[in-house]
């Protein structure tokens, strides 16, 4: 993977790393190079998404955010986001009726996206 220049993030921090969107870019540009890093966002977003099923009625600041970054990418990751629009649709189909307004759009919105991008 690429070194990213002036992000040195300490031991489980991502406070120091790339911001989604320059990441979301960086990304589009070279896909292998980023693996690691994607990986590791979609590490955490699927943790997040973990808490989101257990508790519906509330989300972690960074879900939205990293929903759409992950969105975004999964056609740049077939293998490694295989799972994405199935982990999704099930939320969405069985929590539907407690989760947050927000948190539904953006679902529906990502599935949209992920549909049109052949996943």
């Amino acid at each position: 993977g690429h070194v990213l220049a002036g992000f040195a993030p300490g031991p489980g921090s991502m406070a120091a790393a790339p911001s989604l969107a320059t990441l979301q870019n960086l990304v589009r540009r070279d896909p292998d190079g980023y693996t690691e890093e994607v990986g590791r966002r979609l590490r955490h977003f699927q943790s997040l998404l973990a808490l989101v099923e257990q508790q519906p009625g509330s989300s972690p600041a960074d879900f939205l955010p990293l929903l759409s970054f992950v969105s975004h990418i999964a056609a740049c990751f077939p293998s490694l986001m295989a799972d994405l629009p199935e982990g999704l649709g099930r939320l969405l189909e069985e929590r539907h009726d407690v989760l947050e307004p927000a948190v539904r759009r953006a679902l529906l919105q990502a599935l949209v996206l992920l549909r049109n991008r052949g996943m």
